[in-house]
Parts: structure tokens; C-alpha cells; sequence
């Protein structure tokens, strides 16, 4: 009877206790960028994450808030380079422009009507959300595809379906480089956030469907569907690429390129690529 007492007198006090208070944010930035203004926003304990799309990557801004609540700090930050906000975790957000918010959150709204697997390797159940979503989703490479996920879902979003899978395969899925890019969180925290700059290929698209391609192949095929040259550092022939995706042929760099610790840049209409490191 006692112990009763005290567990009810425990959840009567636990019940009256204040949330705790969040602590506001000021910002009083002059010409910054937009990793100027992840830094800065980053730095708040309510925030544990804030991407930038890469259409805001050339902008400079004045942002001035002060005593803002976390939401409400980001939302002013996202006008200030004209851009919406749009939350996808508890701390973390995406900023970009208004038509590219509306397209994530169309696909993360999308309705799935039953996804059901049992002990199906983790590239299958991908597959099917694929087939089933008309989306592009891709694995980094550092993942095991074979580890298993049994799940039985019914009438469920895309983004709950996949942050269910991702949740029990310990992984973590952002929508990067125009696709949903899936992989763990220290590895998401290493990639860079902005897709390399290509003149002249903003809008232009391609379709990538690799299964194990030689770096060589992968280059000879942005060449001839991007009409760009593309110069290989030596010693590429022996690394290997598997993707499936439509993207800008700026994302299609980044997607075949950053998982394998390169980057790509353009000089005089050449696209070099060579190792993040190399100076």
C-alpha cells in the first residue's frame, strides 16, 4: 500500500513539473553564407541538424533575430535567402526553395498501402520502395545490403516507412543529392551537404542504373550524357559503382562520386575529379 502511495505521489509530482525551458537563439549575422548560418544555427542545443539546398550555396545574407524560439529562428533564417523551412526530425531541418519543399513533402507524404517483409535482405525491401514510391533511393556504399528487416506496415507514409527501416537497421536517411540517401549517421555527418557546381548543367537530367560499373565505365557515360569531359585521377579503374537514380547531372557527380572519398569540379568545361584530400 505504501509503495502504491509513493508511485502515485511520484507521477503526481513528475505530472506538475514545468517542461523544461528551451533556451532562445540570437543571431545577428552580416553577409553570410549558408554554411556560415548552419554553423551558427548548429551551434543551439534544440538543433541538431539544419542542410541547406545547394540553389542557396552562392548567396550571401544580413540575419538578424534575437530571443527566437529554435522554429521560429530557422523559419527567419530560411526567408532571408529566400527559402521555406521544413522540419523532418525533432532537431533537425531542410532549407530551400519553396518548390523544392513541396516536392519532399510530397514524397514523404506519399501513402503506401502495406509494406511487409520478413527477414528480407535490406536491398529488397529498398527495391520495393522504390517499385512502390517512384522514388530514388540510395544506399551508401559502406552498408551491409544483405542485413535482414522483417516489418508488416498498412497504410503508412513513405517517410514512416522508410524511417522505420532505417530505425531498425540502425541507419539514417536524409533526402540528399535528389535522392534518399540512406547510411549511417557518422557517415551523413562526413559527406558534404552540396552537390558540385557544373556550369551549364543545372537543369540538365540523366539516368544512372550501375551494378558493380568500373569508375572508367561510370566517367565514359557522364561524358557522353552530359556532353562534358571528365578527367579520372590514377588508380580509379579498380573502384566500383552501384546506383539507380534520375538526377541533375550535379547530384549524378556527387552521388557516384562522394561515397568513394572524391569530389569533382569544373575548369574551362572540364569536370576533374580527384580525392577530397588532394590539394
Amino acid at each position: 500500500m505504501r509503495t502504491a502511495l509513493l508511485l502515485i505521489f511520484a507521477s503526481w509530482v513528475a505530472a506538475d513539473e514545468p517542461a523544461p525551458k528551451i533556451k532562445p537563439l540570437t543571431l545577428a549575422l552580416k553577409q553570410t553564407t549558408a554554411t556560415g548560418a548552419k554553423w551558427a544555427l548548429e551551434q543551439h542545443p534544440g538543433i541538431e541538424r539544419v542542410d541547406f539546398a545547394p540553389q542557396v550555396a552562392h548567396l550571401k545574407v544580413d540575419i538578424e533575430c534575437s530571443g527566437l524560439q529554435p522554429e521560429k529562428a530557422i523559419e527567419q533564417v530560411a526567408t532571408a535567402f529566400g527559402c521555406e523551412a521544413q522540419k523532418l526530425g525533432a532537431k533537425r531541418w531542410l532549407i530551400a526553395p519553396a518548390w523544392k519543399i513541396a516536392i519532399s513533402k510530397n514524397l514523404v507524404n506519399r501513402k503506401l498501402a502495406k509494406v511487409s517483409f520478413k527477414e528480407a535482405p535490406l536491398s529488397t525491401v529498398l527495391d520495393f520502395l522504390r517499385a512502390v514510391s517512384g522514388s530514388s533511393i540510395h544506399l551508401d556504399p559502406e552498408v551491409d545490403a544483405t542485413r535482414n528487416v522483417t516489418l508488416q506496415l498498412t497504410n503508412v507514409t513513405f517517410g514512416d516507412a522508410v524511417g522505420l527501416v532505417t530505425e531498425l537497421t540502425q541507419l539514417k536517411w536524409e533526402l540528399r543529392y535528389g535522392v534518399v540517401y540512406i547510411a549511417s549517421a557518422e557517415r551523413l555527418k562526413k559527406l558534404p551537404v552540396v552537390s558540385p557546381r557544373i556550369k551549364g548543367m543545372e537543369k540538365r537530367r540523366v539516368m544512372l542504373q550501375f551494378d558493380g560499373a568500373t569508375l572508367p565505365m561510370v566517367a565514359n557515360y557522364m561524358q557522353a550524357a552530359a556532353g562534358v569531359q571528365v578527367v579520372m585521377p590514377r588508380g580509379a579503374a579498380a573502384r566500383a559503382v552501384s546506383v539507380k537514380a534520375n538526377v541533375s547531372v550535379e547530384q549524378a557527380f556527387a552521388l557516384i562520386f562522394y561515397p568513394l572519398g572524391l569530389t569533382a569540379f569544373e575548369k574551362d568545361g572540364v569536370v576533374h575529379v580527384q580525392p577530397v584530400d588532394a590539394k
